[in-house]
């Protein structure tokens, strides 16, 4: 595979994620947003590690049409130094952007980590187990892993999102 094959790869990802961060807010419940958050928790550290990784690594493509030395389309004359800091500014508003989530998430289940039942969003969410794996870890009835569970998120959400909480009331 070519670096420029990679490099879509990986744009096309950064992307996805971007737009499923910023599609969190057009979530209807905070209870909901919350589980897409725990769900997607492990993959923030590694867009942020990605995203650091193409920081590191901004070449910029001049594209040569093969019948002539006149390049392509729209010509850009603003020096490659110049295109280098934008594509650098940009990555790290991404950046950004990840690391306050994962920060937030951090605190959120700093919240909530010396609950009795806190192993419940760990297998859940970051272990992936299902719900009948983690009663039998858990050695709990489905009904008190159901009502923990969502007791669980209900606090995680008023942490993350208590502005909408509060517009409930």
């Amino acid at each position: 595979m070519k670096k420029e094959e990679i490099y879509k790869i990986i744009d096309e990802r950064v992307e996805t994620k971007i737009k499923d961060l910023k599609n969190i807010n057009n979530l209807k419940s905070p209870y909901r947003k919350v589980e897409v958050i725990l769900k997607n928790y492990k993959n923030f550290q590694k867009m942020v590690d990605s995203l650091k990784e193409q920081l590191n690594n901004i070449e910029i493509v001049k594209k040569i049409n093969p019948d002539s030395t006149k390049p392509v389309g729209y010509v850009d004359y603003k020096p490659d130094i110049e295109k280098k800091e934008y594509i650098k500014d940009k990555i790290n508003d991404e950046i950004l952007i990840y690391t306050n989530r994962i920060l937030k998430t951090e605190n959120a289940l700093k919240f909530i980590k010396k609950d009795k039942y806190y192993k419940i969003i760990e297998l859940k969410y970051f272990e992936n187990y299902s719900v009948e794996e983690i009663c039998n870890e858990l050695n709990i009835s489905e009904k008190t892993f159901r009502t923990h569970r969502n007791r669980l998120i209900d606090s995680l959400s008023l942490y993350l999102f208590p502005k909408e909480i509060l517009e409930d009331f």
